[in-house]
Order: structure tokens, then sequence, then C-alpha cells
């Protein structure tokens, strides 16, 4: 854990200047996570590229990796979607998001198994073109060199617990997994961890009541740390401990500087 970056998401970058990215990398922050509100390569792909390429210089000149991207999610970006024309469209417009990544330079990319709710009668249907997709995905993310990982998500979601991600994954090679900490409304997120391992190679980091996800700041809610911080130890993990909650940047690095010294403190025992 000694050699975790330590990063955060972000959306409504375009707003950001030099000086945004300078304070995240002054309050110790190493990389970010991109949200995609506000750009629309669709409508408009030249000025949508410009924008990129202007949010990549900004973030580089700063010291700040852009190591993942989060993908749009809605009933309008469903991989789940069980109709194959409605998913073809669906797909194809993953893909023309994807080509922002010639001037973002990601690591990863974050997708969501489906949307949701996903009712009992349509989910074998929707995992299995959930599965489909992502493994058509995965190889369009790898023509940019980056990483397609599902994340494990709440309640009905594809994808709500272990057993379903690994399912997920089952002859999706170029597929890895996002874990999100507060998602795991079935199992404890320690077990979910140690029984997804290797295959996890980004996170979303927060709190939560155990009831539903809150992206409440670390140490507000139920999480046992030590055992999260510990199973991605054993895991081999190697990406960054990337935020995702409330709380100001300041106030993210005094949780992770507690989460690392409280962990620290209980091996040492």
């Amino acid at each position: 854990m000694n050699n975790w970056k330590i990063g955060t998401s972000v959306s409504e970058l375009q707003n950001y200047e030099v000086e945004d990215f300078v304070k995240l990398k002054q309050a110790g922050f190493d990389c970010i996570e991109m949200g995609l509100r506000g750009l629309n390569v669709t409508e408009n792909p030249e000025e949508t590229y410009e924008t990129c390429k202007s949010i990549y210089e900004k973030a580089s000149t700063a010291g700040i990796e852009i190591w993942s991207i989060h993908i749009p999610y809605g009933r309008s970006w469903d991989i789940s979607e069980p109709d194959e024309t409605k998913r073809a469209d669906i797909i194809d417009k993953h893909r023309e998001l994807f080509t922002i990544c010639k001037y973002l330079k990601p690591e990863k990319l974050v997708i969501h198994g489906s949307f949701e709710p996903v009712p009992d009668d349509e989910r074998a249907a929707r995992f299995e073109a959930s599965k489909e997709s992502l493994g058509i995905l995965a190889n369009e993310a790898g023509k940019y060199d980056a990483q397609l990982t599902v994340e494990c998500l709440p309640r009905t979601c594809i994808g709500h617990d272990s057993k379903e991600i690994l399912a997920l994954l089952e002859g999706n090679y170029d597929v890895e997994v996002c874990c999100d900490v507060n998602h795991l409304l079935f199992e404890k997120t320690e077990d979910f961890i140690e029984t997804v391992g290797s295959h996890i190679t980004t996170l979303h980091i927060s709190d939560y009541d155990g009831e539903d996800e809150r992206h409440w700041l670390p140490g507000q809610g139920i999480m046992n740390w030590n055992a999260v911080i510990g199973n991605l130890v054993s895991a081999g993990y190697q990406g960054p401990f990337m935020f995702e909650c409330s709380g100001t940047p300041e106030e993210k690095m005094e949780c992770w500087k507690k989460l690392k010294s409280d962990f620290l403190r209980s091996v040492e025992k």
C-alpha cells in the first residue's frame, strides 16, 4: 500500500484551470477519475476533442494523471439492453465515446453492467447481454490502450455481488473490475475483495451504512477499513486509492492518512 497512488473522482473538468489541478496536487493527490458531464461527442465532436486535449494538458502540467474515465450510465447507456437492435445502437454510442481516449489517455474505463431496476424475469437475459457487451467494449477500449473495468453495483443491478461479477468475467479475459466499496449490499466488502482478488484493478472509495450506497467520507459509516485494505494488499492490488465520495480534497487526504496509519498500526500488533 505504500506505493498506492491517491486519487479522487472529479466531474465537469472543462471548467478546470491549471490552478485547480495544482490545488489537487498540493493536497496530495496523484490522479483523478474523470466524469463526463457536459461533454457530448455525438453533437459536438471537434469541440469535445479540443476540450479533452485542454483538460489533459492542464492536468499534466500540474502533475495529475487522468487514471480513469467513468462512462455515463442510465437507460440510454444500458449495455444489458436485451433488444439486439437497441443494444447495437448503445454499443455504437460507447464506441463513439471511447474516441476521447485519444486525447485523455486514461488507463481504465469504468462501466456499469446495467441500469436499474432489473426485474427478476429479465435478469438472465440482461446478464447475458451485459456479458457480451463487455467483451465487445473491452476490445474497443484496447484500441486506445485502455482497460475496461466493470463496476460492482448495488440493489438489483447486474454485477451486484462477487458471484455475478466473476460470472461476467468468464471468457472476458480483457475485462477487469472496479470495486466500489459502498455498493456491496449482499456481502461484506472485504469478502468481495477476497473472492474477486487480482481482477480488481481500480477502486471507488467511500463509506456507507450497509443498507444502501451513501458515498460518505471513510470513517462515517460501518466499513471495516483494516479488513478492506488488508484484503487489497493480500490481493496484490496496485491501482490507486480512488475516492468517490463527499468531502473536500483536504478532508479526503486526512481520511487516507488516518486509514493508512490505523492499518499499519493493526498489522504491527
